[in-house]
């Protein structure tokens, strides 16, 4: 039984969903054009950067949500109803559950499996061509995988107490597209929370394909290929640049994003939207997607959730603080990635506040250092670490930011480093409260001598108050940082659960690390307030408070203030939930001057001859003076 256990599926598969809803899910192209004011029909909007530019002509997105599992076309179980006898077998099996939903991308799922071989190394064109083409057996294993999810189910009903579903967007990493965190996604859906998981056009997938309005009687889309653009890891000038270039197109489909999700919660549906993999074109708002009026928590300021996976955790961080600090006298002084129109930057500046809902999976922080464009962000703390005043508290002060890290990164630590130096409220200050000792910039590598400003809710900069740099105000809010062991940095996207032997010596129970995920996920949203919009969830090793999971951790080893002996409450010993640990806000021990060298080179020489004046690269320099003697 056990050796069957361990054989490898043909074709892999999804483990059902942990949450009492069945989830059902929609795919949404919308162009540009009708979201952006004096635009012109199929004009796009034009992103530069330095020497680059590219147009984003249409948003792309996957909607996942809390479904009845009905589809609206269901015929009868076994019928043939002439959309492929892969779709019919597929509906034999689901038991006419109607069309499936395939994993890898629909109607160009050819485009995308040649991509993934390129993406994965493999660089000769006729090599990816014969193993990527239809003669190959690759492609009918890749091309069959589906989601347990329900095309275009129709939307499940309200609970009783809540007038609307928790709605969350969801950026992908490198490699990443609109199904490659499905489960995740739909996971969560399960719980009741709607997600949008946009599929980013600026090159870090393995490739998006752009469907533009049909001319003249074409009876195809046509299209625009965007290749993935490969941009070195290595903290340099030409890294920078490149992810700089990237996240700038990230927050315009972002800002995009936001507006057609406020007009689908307002009954809009913008004209010539592109609707499901077969291409629907909607022009009306009699359409399926109207199904989600008035059921979306948006509205109201700071209840829109913002989540992301390394890369796509990063855009969140640098996406939060760009919105958030918009209009300050020192935003006014530098380039920012991007910028919006008065009034489209005041829906979104209103909407991003302290108590705005943030989840950074395995935050791939390194791509944050080393901009010189950016560098005065990396310096402000995130507006959710930052302490409440007064008007601000209404009884729910909990922080909403919740991170977890795979073990893969957290033994990675300089990245860490980085992780916990973007988590503090006051980066770069001594914080005993939160034992943050970081005294020097790790950009300039200059000692800082003065707190960073923070910035009041009319989004202007005022100088952080000394209850704040020294950790009194009571209003503080410590975030949630927590890693798993025995997980790698891909245990939290669909590619460890679809193929567990390629991780399986660092990670022999994908299933259960990324239960871990989703159930700390539900469980921290509803400690953000939005338990009255969640389905309770399973208990959690034997336990079932509501709290279980976070007092359950295990803690860091070394970590001061706290003990690993298991607490009695209520007469009950708390059981430690093996492989999950809470991590704390102490610096992490790297070899400092291997960041700072390798942030100074994306810095350029300026950067360097700057540091030089100051001293800072003395051993640096005298290194090199010996070298040149040589």
């Amino acid at each position: 039984m056990g050796s069957k256990s361990r054989m490898p599926k043909l074709i892999p598969s999804f483990p059902s969903y942990e949450g009492p809803h069945q989830v059902g899910t929609v795919e949404v192209e919308v162009p540009v054009s009708v979201l952006v004011d004096d635009l012109r029909e199929e004009e796009g909007i034009r992103v530069k950067f330095e020497q680059k530019e590219r147009t984003i002509h249409t948003i792309l997105f996957r909607i996942y949500y809390p479904a009845t599992g009905e589809h609206p076309d269901n015929s009868a179980e076994g019928e043939y109803n002439g959309k492929g006898w892969g779709d019919y077998l597929h509906g034999l099996i689901r038991g006419g559950k109607g069309k499936p939903v395939y994993w890898v991308p629909e109607p160009y799922q050819e485009e995308y499996v040649k991509a993934y071989l390129r993406f994965g190394g493999l660089s000769k064109e006729w090599l990816v061509n014969w193993i990527g083409g239809r003669a190959s057996l690759l492609p009918h294993f890749l091309n069959n995988i589906t989601i347990p999810a329900v095309a275009n189910s129709p939307l499940e009903k309200l609970p009783s107490t809540t007038s609307c579903f928790p709605t969350m967007i969801f950026s992908h990493g490198l490699g990443g597209s609109r199904l490659a965190y499905s489960h995740i996604c739909s996971n969560l859906a399960s719980y009741g929370v709607v997600v949008f998981a946009p599929e980013h056009r600026d090159g870090s997938g393995p490739v998006s394909i752009i469907r533009k309005k049909k001319l003249n009687g074409e009876k195809e889309f046509p299209t625009e290929s965007v290749p993935y653009v490969n941009i070195p890891h290595k903290l340099t000038e030409e890294m920078s640049e490149g992810r700089d270039f990237q996240l700038s197109t990230r927050f315009t489909e972002l800002s995009l994003l936001y507006k057609a999700v406020q007009s689908l919660n307002a009954g809009i549906i913008p004209k010539g939207t592109i609707f499901g993999p077969e291409g629907e074109e909607v022009d009306g708002d009699d359409s399926q997607l109207s199904m989600f009026k008035d059921k979306l928590d948006v509205k109201a300021p700071g209840r829109v959730i913002w989540a992301g996976h390394s890369f796509g955790a990063a855009t969140m961080v640098q996406f939060i603080k760009s919105i958030y600090y918009m209009g300050s006298e020192e935003w006014k002084t530098q380039v920012p990635l991007f910028t919006l129109r008065e009034h489209e930057a005041a829906d979104l500046r209103s909407q991003i506040t302290k108590k705005s809902p943030l989840l950074l999976l395995d935050l791939w922080s390194l791509s944050l250092l080393g901009s010189k464009r950016t560098y005065w962000l990396w310096k402000k703390p995130l507006p959710q670490v930052m302490p409440l005043r007064e008007g601000e508290k209404d009884g729910e002060e909990a922080c909403r930011l919740l991170t977890i890290m795979s073990q893969q990164f957290y033994v990675w630590k300089e990245n860490m480093w980085a992780v916990k130096w973007i988590l503090s409220r006051n980066p770069g200050v001594r914080d005993g409260a939160v034992r943050e000792i970081f005294d020097y910039d790790p950009i300039t590598g200059k000692r800082i001598v003065t707190p960073p400003s923070s910035t009041n809710t009319s989004g202007s900069a005022t100088p952080a108050s000394e209850e704040e740099v020294a950790g009194k105000n009571n209003g503080y809010r410590p975030p949630k940082l927590y890693y798993i062991k025995q997980s790698a940095h891909l245990s939290q996207s669909d590619f460890n659960l679809l193929f567990p032997i390629m991780f399986r010596k660092a990670v022999p129970d994908p299933q259960k690390v990324f239960g871990l995920n989703v159930r700390a996920a539900v469980q921290w949203l509803r400690e953000a307030g939005f338990r009255r919009g969640l389905a309770p969830h399973e208990q959690i090793g034997g336990q079932n408070d509501d709290g279980e999971i976070f007092e359950c951790a295990e803690v860091e080893e070394g970590l001061e203030g706290l003990s690993v002996e298991e607490k009695v409450e209520k007469g009950e010993k708390k059981q430690v939930l093996e492989g999950w640990v809470r991590l704390g806000l102490h610096e992490e021990k790297i070899k400092k001057k291997a960041v700072k060298e390798a942030v100074r080179e994306g810095m350029g020489a300026g950067g360097e001859a700057d540091l030089e004046a100051e001293g800072d690269l003395e051993e640096g320099r005298e290194r090199r003076e010996r070298r040149n003697k040589i």
